[in-house]
């Protein structure tokens, strides 16, 4: 690339050679050439006090050479007067020469505005092999550019013929310059003329002013005179010009623009040849015009009349309805912006997203983004502007953001009113991220996103949360852990929606695919134990999280970690009465997976410690899965997925949820794995089975049998008398009371009998209290003894070998009496110390044992209401 600049310096610097435009002005490479015979070289320049762009216009006399002495003079003359043409005539639509003509010895040269190339160079299929070939390689006119720069060039003309009553008599493509904004020029004033006030000669049909140029000769090098088929046949043939005569040249240029930038007349230089065709023109414009656009082919025909007066103006021709389209009325507002107050302009911005897919990508860029972006400097127009540059941005690749857009865009991200311009941004996010290079996304985009968390306005809020994840390749580890987490973090607290905190956590929870694992345990999980809500949503979000950062394989959690922190907050969690089943039991199969992996991690600790590891018996609990699981989905789907399956379905009674993701995330997730099916799985499992889950099997396995095997229980419950009251059984558990108050008695009582007591044929000792809690249905015992019991030597035996504890059975009958001399209702252990049976044996009698009566109930005190609530207590 330098050689090839130093190439173009010294071509120039030779072109130039003491010239004084080359001492004010860097020269750059070629952009074309333009003017009668293509003898103007056009080169991209900078001034070197002001450093602003524009165009050197260079021509080496040496080029001249070929020419007869005479005609050298006289071509030179030509250009000289084009120049100061141009450089009196000030209009939008005229090229604006900005450094005057400056000659030297070897070259003539003035400095004019910045252009991208000449018409000619665009149509041209010979265009040398260098830099000006790559530049315009893949450059094709649209019919909305050729639309919009027909329209230019007509109201430069409408200015040309009314204001300065001149004609331009040369309106071919190597007189039309195209600027860096995509707009056309009108330049190469070489051969225009003034018209004269005059009305009419007799033998001129043209009405209006009139003027007077020599007719075409052949002598002439083409260079010097108007070309040949490019001019109307009134100049040609009589020398005598018009308006109108430009107006024909018009309509020779459309033709030529639609047919690929052939001449509508291929008669070249000969005039013979132009006069036949002048004869033909009818015949030859059905070919020509073929190409033609239908609303514009009845105007052009119009145009190449042989009549002038059939011809319509450049004014009535930039009316008429080939100029009337929706690409145009967006042109036609943007020419006319700084026309339009403030109300005018937002109307007009609102209309431009939903138009300006019909411009473009040249138009856009290079006209429509320069132009409104102007009202960037007013702060209360940018929320209308910004939708449509957005658009734009959409449009063009990364290198033309970066050269054309970006310099413009950046000064609005630093703005912090109104607030619509960060909503518009974070709406359009994913546009900036692929369009931003990283680190002009990192100096300008993410500060503008942590200043959303900081704003009290909750959609913004929510949107940024929404918008972080899918910036969050942009971030480093660092920026996370001090700059967005936290913020997160302290937006969840001070929240005061549900719908926002669960949005900072779906947030959190598709951050983790870019944190470590030590960020997550030391930032992410402590912070979860700090939440107090308990909201089914927030729960399920809590739980996400969790699954993700236990399961995920480039995170994890640490032993210690498992159990001193984790289980001790998400087993609480997982029995909160607003979770329903489904979401219970992803809790349980959270749990279940910890649980599984601290026993595995523990038990590898201690048989390498004690150097009994068995790699056999180690099984790998839900692992595998796990590491598939986590490889096949990406953080972001299984938030969205875990909310969709537990959070949203809640709403709507447990719905069919959809097909899961994939079977095994579902399974890891909880969706597949209930509490009962352990013991199958646990079967079915290709790996040996460990000692402790074959216990597990034969004890589920036994207490199914027993369940199976026991009778129903249908107790009869016994009919009150009128001095006993059916006591509802009391939740309280009177155990550990009466063995701390009566102990010392049923020592005593046991040691002191040891005489077998009568049988009663029933073999069952005495129970004390009705278990609380166990049968609501059994009423309560009615009467407690309170007189104390005299010691006899064959009335109580001893507990420990007549009667051994066995299983708690109750029944709804009468307790048994005691015979002999325990006469009375005893149904219980007596409040005297020495009147205490065993505890623990409270099995009851069969139904079919005979109550024995005591022989004598004068020693027993009937327990009032009172007393007995007091015992209770």
């Amino acid at each position: 690339m330098d050689a090839v600049l130093s190439k173009i310096k010294h071509t120039v610097s030779n072109a130039l050679p003491g010239n004084a435009l080359t001492r004010e002005y860097d020269i750059g490479k070629q952009l074309g050439c333009a003017g009668p015979g293509m003898l103007w070289r056009l080169y991209a320049a900078k001034k070197r006090s002001t450093h602003e762009e524009a165009t050197v216009w260079a021509v080496e006399k040496k080029c001249l050479d070929s020419f007869p002495k005479a005609q050298k003079e006289t071509m030179l003359d030509i250009l000289k007067h084009g120049v100061a043409t141009l450089t009196r005539i000030k209009h939008p639509k005229i090229l604006s020469v900005l450094q005057p003509l400056e000659e030297s010895r070897d070259s003539l040269a003035f400095a004019s505005e910045p252009l991208f190339t000449s018409l000619k160079t665009v149509l041209s299929s010979g265009v040398p092999k260098n830099s000006v070939a790559e530049m315009v390689k893949d450059f094709e006119l649209t019919d909305t550019e050729i639309k919009y720069g027909l329209m230019q060039i007509s109201e430069a003309l409408t200015f040309l013929h009314s204001d300065c009553r001149r004609v331009h008599l040369n309106l071919v493509p190597e007189a039309i310059l195209i600027n860096r904004f995509g707009l056309w020029k009108l330049g190469a004033f070489e051969f225009s003329t003034n018209l004269c006030d005059t009305s009419k000669s007799e033998d001129m049909d043209a009405p209006g002013p009139i003027g007077h140029v020599a007719i075409w000769q052949s002598a002439l090098m083409p260079s010097c005179q108007p070309a040949l088929y490019a001019s109307s046949p009134e100049a040609v043939l009589k020398g005598r010009v018009s308006a109108l005569s430009d107006m024909f040249s018009l309509g020779l240029l459309i033709c030529c623009l639609y047919n690929k930038g052939e001449p509508f007349m291929e008669c070249g230089n000969d005039y013979s040849a132009y006069r036949r065709s002048i004869k033909d023109i009818v015949s030859i414009g059905s070919k020509k015009l073929s190409n033609l656009p239908n609303n514009v082919k009845e105007y052009v025909k119009m145009m190449l009349s042989d009549d002038p007066s059939i011809r319509p103006d450049a004014l009535q021709f930039s009316r008429t309805p080939y100029f009337e389209d929706a690409s145009m009325s967006i042109l036609r507002g943007v020419d006319n912006m700084y026309q339009l107050d403030n109300l005018a302009r937002s109307q007009f911005y609102k209309s431009l997203p939903s138009s300006i897919h019909t411009l473009p990508k040249r138009l856009c860029l290079y006209r429509l983004f320069p132009q409104i972006t102007e009202d960037f400097s007013n702060p209360h127009m940018v929320p209308f502007v910004l939708p449509a540059v957005l658009q734009i941005m959409d449009m063009v690749s990364q290198e033309e953001f970066t050269n054309q857009m970006l310099p413009r865009l950046l000064p609005v991200f630093s703005m912090k009113e109104p607030i619509q311009i960060t909503l518009i941004f974070l709406q359009n996010l994913r546009i900036l991220s692929t369009k931003f290079p990283s680190t002009e996304f990192r100096t300008h985009v993410l500060p503008m996103l942590h200043s959303a968390l900081d704003t009290d306005n909750k959609v913004v809020q929510e949107l940024c949360l929404k918008s972080l994840p899918s910036t969050s390749q942009m971030m480093d580890l660092t920026m996370l852990k001090n700059a967005v987490l936290p913020r997160i973090q302290k937006l969840f607290f001070r929240a005061d929606t549900v719908g926002t905190r669960l949005a900072c956590l779906i947030c959190i929870g598709k951050l983790l695919d870019h944190l470590d694992k030590w960020i997550v345990m030391d930032e992410v999980l402590p912070f979860l134990q700090q939440i107090k809500s308990r909201e089914p949503s927030i729960l399920m979000a809590v739980f996400a999280i969790y699954r993700l950062a236990f399961s995920h394989e480039k995170l994890g959690i640490s032993r210690d970690k498992l159990a001193s922190r984790i289980l001790p907050h998400i087993i609480p969690l997982s029995i909160e009465n607003s979770l329903n089943l489904r979401q219970y039991m992803a809790y349980a199969d959270l749990i279940r997976d910890m649980c599984a992996q601290l026993e595995r991690e523990q038990r590898g600790k201690l048989e390498q410690l004690h150097g009994m590891q068995d790699e056999n018996s180690m099984v790998a609990v839900n692992s595998g899965s796990t590491i598939e699981w986590s490889s096949t989905n990406s953080c972001e789907q299984i938030i969205d997925e875990i909310m969709r399956l537990y959070v949203h379905s809640a709403s709507n009674d447990l719905p069919n949820p959809p097909p899961p993701m994939s079977s095994k995330a579902a399974a890891e997730i909880g969706c597949l794995t209930t509490n009962s099916d352990v013991g199958e799985q646990m079967k079915g499992s290709t790996s040996p089975l460990t000692l402790e889950q074959k216990r597990q099997i034969a004890a589920e396995r036994d207490q199914i049998n027993r369940l199976q095997n026991q009778p129903a229980l249908n107790p009869a419950l016994r009919s009150t008398g009128p001095g006993t009251k059916n006591l509802k059984p009391v939740p309280r558990d009177l155990t550990s009371t009466l063995i701390n108050s009566n102990m010392d008695a049923i020592s005593s009582l046991t040691l002191s009998n040891k005489n077998n007591l009568p049988n009663n044929g029933c073999g069952m000792s005495l129970p004390l209290v009705s278990p609380p809690g166990l049968f609501n249905g059994v009423p309560r015992l009615p009467n407690y003894c309170t007189a104390p019991v005299p010691r006899q030597n064959n009335i109580i035996p001893s507990i420990n070998n007549q009667f051994p504890t066995s299983t708690i059975m109750w029944n709804s009958r009468p307790p048994l009496a005691l015979p002999g001399p325990y006469s009375g209702n005893f149904a219980g252990p007596s409040c005297n110390t020495n009147s205490f049976v065993s505890l623990g044996a409270v099995p009851f009698a069969p139904m079919t044992a005979a109550p024995l009566r005591p022989t004598d109930a004068s020693g027993f005190k009937q327990l009032s209401q009172n007393e007995i609530d007091d015992l209770l207590k």
